[in-house]
């Protein structure tokens, strides 16, 4: 099956780079194009190489974006909104998509917030129309977008005079509406600390965040709904590490935009090991490839709009697909219980580029882009990265992978302990019967740094070693194992 998928993927690409089927990249895109293809390709071949090929059945998702709260008040106006939603879901529903986030931000369903039962009564009704479609909900509750572009919600005069616990009890009221009242499968409380302290005029340092989620945790009644909170890859994993610790947490949500420095591959696999120590279920609720570079994204004075609008130019469509290509990947790999890739219009529709754009309003292009993905959806007409989603949403379920052969890295007949340790462990190697064993230690780019090999005498069904890596930094290693009848692999962590 891995190879049905790789050999699709290759024709796909192949034909996305094609001369002709995507539009030139203008001159002065080139640069960033050019840093970001030999990123994303170098992100891809690494996940090629770590992925075992054992599909995992993700709930795989996108943003509703008719319906995402950000857009304030223009939401009341209930029957062209709906009409709106309903549209966009068949559509989705076409792609197969099975999953829906549905962004309702802080403090939209606030008791003492303007309107607030109002938005309740619309998002009452949009739950309804997810459900009548059969497919699942996760709901993020971040705060709202503060930007021209993207946010539209007045929250302004709201917030005068808030602190951290006016907020918490006012989220958690929201919460537990949320919860009582909607009844999502997946419920986010916190995400995103960065980008909170930039829409909140409170503190989102690590310390108050985790007095945020233990507040919410502690105060609410979870109904059966699972409860989760994370960060952006480009945000401390002492946050992730921190959440990951509470018990009561069900998931660990994390988003992926930027893939600059290590914001991609070191990350990934470092979330993925911390929620297999915690027994945390995985979510990448947020993900799509960020157009920006590296000295970019130090640039404070650029809001999220100024780089958010590149996305909708048609010359990104091949690193869009090879992106797409290795977040499914990275799904399989981490065994994720939902990802999505948020930007659901595009999968209708992109536009070409113009030197006109360069001068425009970030505003502008952006409703230019969502105007013409308007009688797509209506027609369930795709572009060529909604296609590839559906293509990569009906081959990412193969139950029968989990029971071909004994030769699967998930059955990891390997015993690491202690782990996370400070470098010295033990390693344990199931070996019925007398086989030779070899085994060797990478890292997370596939750089072996340790290969042995052991020739298996003993009657014990079990061979011991114990591995020294404490000259090495600290870090995510992976440890590969080969014998006669399988292969294993399984991570350490080294700190």
């Amino acid at each position: 099956m891995k190879r049905t998928i790789y050999f699709f993927l290759i024709l796909a690409f192949d034909f996305f780079f094609s001369p002709g089927f995507a539009q030139t990249v203008p001159a002065n895109w080139t640069s960033l194009y050019n840093g970001l293809e030999a990123k994303v390709r170098s992100i891809d071949s690494i996940m090629t190489a770590e992925w075992d090929g054992i599909k995992h059945c993700t709930n795989y998702c996108t943003n509703l974006m008719p319906a995402n709260s950000s857009q304030g008040p223009d939401l009341l106006t209930q029957m062209p909104s709906l009409y709106v939603v309903k549209k966009h879901l068949d559509a989705l529903d076409s792609i197969g998509i099975n999953t829906i986030d549905l962004a309702i931000q802080y403090p939209t369903l606030v008791s003492a917030f303007p309107q607030s039962s109002e938005y309740l009564e619309y998002y009452k009704l949009v739950v309804q129309e997810i459900r009548n479609r059969g497919m699942k909900i996760i709901v993020g509750c971040q705060a709202t977008v503060r930007d021209s572009v993207y946010g539209h919600m007045p929250v302004d005069s709201f917030y005068i005079g808030l602190d951290a616990t006016r907020y918490k009890t006012e989220k958690l009221q929201m919460i537990q509406t949320i919860i009582d009242t909607l009844q999502p499968d997946y419920l986010t409380i916190e995400m995103e600390p960065q980008t909170q302290a930039d829409n909140l005029p409170i503190d989102f340092s690590l310390n108050s965040v985790m007095d945020y989620v233990d507040f919410f945790m502690q105060g609410m009644v979870k109904n059966g709904v699972q409860i989760g909170a994370g960060s952006g890859t480009w945000d401390d994993l002492m946050f992730i590490d921190s959440i990951a610790r509470l018990p009561d947490i069900d998931f660990i949500d994390y988003h992926i935009y930027p893939i600059n420095q290590s914001c991609f591959i070191d990350k990934v696999f470092q979330i993925d090991s911390i929620a297999t120590l915690y027994n945390k279920k995985l979510v990448i609720g947020e993900s799509w490839l960020f157009k920006a570079t590296d000295a970019e994204l130090l640039d404070t004075t650029l809001s999220p709009a100024d780089l958010f609008y590149r996305d909708v130019f048609s010359f990104w469509i091949p690193l869009d697909s090879l992106f797409f290509t290795s977040v499914v990947k990275l799904s399989h790999y981490s065994k994720t219980e939902v990802t999505s890739l948020i930007w659901s219009n595009l999968f209708f529709a992109y536009i070409d580029h113009i030197p006109a754009y360069d001068a425009m309003w970030p505003g502008q292009i952006v409703s230019i882009a969502y105007t013409e993905a308007g009688p797509n959806i209506l027609s369930n007409t795709l572009t060529p990265t909604g296609e590839l989603y559906r293509t990569l949403i009906a081959d990412a379920c193969d139950t029968a992978s989990s029971t071909n052969s004994n030769l699967k890295k998930h059955d990891n007949p390997i015993r690491i302990y202690p782990n996370p340790n400070s470098g010295i462990f033990t390693l344990e190697i199931s070996c019925p019967g007398r086989q030779n064993v070899k085994y060797w230690i990478s890292t997370p780019a596939g750089k072996t740094v340790m290969r042995h090999s052991i020739n298996w005498t003993d009657q014990d069904e079990r061979a011991v070693e114990i591995v020294n890596l404490s000259a090495l930094p600290k870090g995510i290693y992976f440890v590969n194992v080969i014998t006669e009848s399988y292969s294993a692999c399984k991570k350490v962590m080294v700190f």
